[in-house]
C-alpha cells in the first residue's frame, strides 16, 4: 500500500520458523524508512499511525488467557506508539497442544469493526473507539469451528470461511448467526464469490454458479479439467481457468 508518502510491503521472513515482516519506504525515493518483523500487513493507516496484527507466537502463549495484539507505528519513522490487545479466556486444552492463527488468534478490520476470531467465538469491536479490555460489541458462535478457516472477507452481509474437512465454502449470516454451505456433490477445489453470485469448481472437472442468497444453483459446466485457477469476471461474462484452457461463461440476468 501507498499512503502519504511512505510505500509498505510486506514479507515472509524465513528462518527456524516463518513470519511475516512489513518494510516502509520513501516512495519517492525507494530509500528504506524502517522495518518490524512478526507484523502483518497494516489493517490500517490513519493520522499517521500504522496499525497491525503482532504475531506473539511462542513468546507469549498462554493456554487459558488469549489476546490479539494490534502494535501501532509511527508511519514515517517506525516508532512505537504502544500497542492494543483484545483479550479472551478459553478452557485449558487438555491435549497440550497451542493453537493459534486462523480460528485461534486472527483479526482483520472492516469498515469501523475489528472481527477477532476466539476459537468458538467470534467477536467484533468498535476498533476506532478502543478502550483497554473494553467488551465486544457482538458476538456470534462459530459453529465447528475448528474445522474452519475465516477467509477474512465479509460480502452482502456475510463472513466467509473454507471447511477445512470438506473444502467447501461457508459463510455465516451476521444478522442471525445462521452458517450456510454452498454444496456440490464433489470436493471444492476454487470457490470465488462476484455480486450475486458464487463460483465453485469441482474436483471432478465441474464448475457451478450459485445465487449467493438464495444458495439454488445457476448453472454448472463440465470442464473437463480437475484443476481449477481464480476465476474472473467482467462485465455480464465470468472466465473460468481450467487446465491449460481459458473459458468464457456469459452470465444470466440474474448474477449479472
Amino acid at each position: 500500500m501507498e499512503t502519504d508518502g511512505v510505500l509498505i510491503r510486506n514479507y515472509n521472513v524465513q528462518g527456524s520458523l516463518t513470519f511475516e515482516q512489513i518494510n516502509a519506504y520513501d516512495a519517492k525515493t525507494g530509500k528504506k524508512l524502517w522495518d518490524s518483523f512478526r507484523t502483518s500487513f497494516p489493517l490500517a493507516v490513519k493520522d499517521g499511525i500504522v496499525y497491525s496484527v503482532a504475531n506473539t507466537f511462542m513468546i507469549d502463549d498462554d493456554p487459558v488467557n488469549h489476546k490479539v495484539t494490534i502494535a501501532q507505528y509511527d508511519l514515517k519513522t517506525g516508532k512505537s506508539k504502544g500497542d492494543r490487545q483484545y483479550r479472551w479466556t478459553e478452557p485449558e486444552n487438555k491435549d497440550g497442544v497451542y493453537r493459534s492463527g486462523g480460528v485461534y488468534g486472527s483479526a482483520f478490520l472492516y469498515g469501523k469493526d475489528l472481527y477477532v476470531f476466539q476459537g468458538e467465538t467470534l467477536a467484533s469491536y468498535d476498533f476506532w473507539n478502543y478502550k483497554p479490555d473494553s467488551k465486544p460489541a457482538r458476538k456470534w458462535a462459530q459453529n465447528g469451528y475448528d474445522q474452519l478457516v475465516p477467509l477474512l472477507s465479509i460480502h452482502e452481509g456475510r463472513m466467509f470461511y473454507q471447511d477445512f474437512s470438506t473444502s467447501r465454502l461457508t459463510a455465516m449470516k451476521l444478522s442471525s448467526g445462521q452458517f450456510i454451505h454452498y454444496d456440490g456433490d464433489n470436493p471444492t477445489v476454487q470457490a470465488d464469490v462476484f455480486g450475486k453470485g458464487v463460483y465453485v469448481g469441482q474436483s471432478d472437472g465441474v464448475f457451478h454458479g450459485y445465487d449467493l442468497m438464495s444458495l439454488k444453483p445457476v448453472f454448472a459446466d463440465n470442464t473437463g479439467s480437475r484443476s481449477f485457477g481464480p476465476t474472473l469476471k467482467s462485465g455480464g461474462m465470468i472466465f473460468i481457468q481450467s487446465g491449460n484452457r481459458l473459458l468464457g461463461v456469459k452470465l444470466p440476468a440474474s448474477l449479472k
